[in-house]
């Protein structure tokens, strides 16, 4: 079952609720570095009930031959039930069955809205024996990979190197599970994977085309054309009150470190780096007033940005191609 099902159907209650909401523009942007997570079985046995037997009628001038009446055997048929862990997904999003999958064992099933369609992606068996972490190379890690990114998790290349990029992955998998934000992998975790659901976010009529970002797990979902595409781990507003020297004039800049939470649009992007007045940006995507989707060097498992919401920088690579101008954002607790 998954670990947060309760607080999933708070937040679907109060994203009914959202409301497009106009952040007031800013004089600066995020700062890179700020801050710093039975089998049930049924086998009814066969018992052929004992046997009948009509007794033997002898006479002077006749020997009846003996007979007997076996009653034919009743067995109830048998049934089985394994059971499949699946971490249920977070919202009613309807699901798009991958083409050519099948039920493998191990397999997990992703419930859809009634009367939709399910999403089977086959089971990927790791190995097990070591656990895994940054550094690390091998088929162990490279199957990591394969499942994560089954899942939609990104890991950057599956190549069999336990490298950043698959450390957010494994990060963003933890968040969205409500475990432990460790990064790193034992033997009790790969069967955690093995047997986990693609996620969904919480929007169910958002729009084909869409990013949400849970701010509550700091983890973001982007969805092209229907389907889940990417889940990245991201780090947004610590929450803090700030004042910062600005790095482009010189003049001391005071704040509150909050993404701004409701309904958005994608309004514009800049290519590269941008310096704002809280440091640099890596292709930004802004939503709101001096709000972005940006890379940053620094993504880690918390909150600890000035309001921006940073992604890895290999997430940063891809994110602007995948999300065009005008683009609905969500952002919600």
């Amino acid at each position: 079952m998954s670990v947060g099902a309760k607080r999933v159907t708070t937040r679907i209650g109060r994203m009914a609720g959202l409301a497009t909401t106009g952040a007031a523009a800013v004089l600066a942007v995020c700062l890179l570095g700020a801050g710093g997570a039975a089998q049930a079985q049924t086998d009814p046995g066969s018992t052929a009930p004992p046997s009948s037997t009509v007794p033997v009628i002898e006479t002077t001038t006749t020997v009846l031959p003996v007979t007997s009446t076996v009653a034919p055997t009743s067995t109830a048929p048998v049934t089985s039930t394994a059971p499949v862990t699946t971490v249920p997904p977070t919202s009613a999003v309807a699901a798009t069955t991958l083409p050519g999958s099948t039920t493998l064992p191990g397999s997990a099933i992703v419930p859809g809205p009634v009367g939709t369609t399910t999403t089977v992606v086959p089971g990927a068996s790791i190995l097990r024996g070591r656990t895994l972490r940054t550094g690390q190379k091998g088929p162990d890690v490279f199957a990591l990979e394969q499942r994560l990114d089954q899942l939609r998790y990104d890991t950057g290349k599956v190549d069999g190197r336990f490298d950043q990029s698959t450390w957010q992955g494994v990060i963003a998998f933890q968040k969205v599970n409500g475990l432990k934000r460790t990064g790193k992998v034992d033997d009790t975790l790969k069967s955690v994977i093995e047997l986990s659901a693609m996620p969904s976010g919480l929007v169910i009529s958002g729009g084909p085309n869409r990013v949400e970002v849970d701010i509550s797990r700091q983890v973001l979902f982007v969805y092209r054309n229907g389907s889940l595409y990417r889940v990245v781990s991201v780090s947004s507003g610590s929450g803090r009150k700030y004042c910062d020297i600005s790095v482009k004039s010189g003049k001391e800049v005071c704040g509150n470190a909050t993404t701004p939470r409701g309904k958005f649009r994608v309004q514009r992007r800049i290519g590269g780096w941008r310096e704002s007045d809280l440091g640099k940006l890596y292709n930004p995507l802004y939503f709101t007033g001096g709000f972005a989707f940006h890379g940053a060097p620094s993504v880690p498992a918390y909150p600890a940005s000035h309001g921006c919401v940073r992604l890895p920088m290999p997430v940063a690579e891809w994110f602007p191609a995948a999300v065009s101008n005008g683009t609905t954002v969500y952002l919600y607790d």
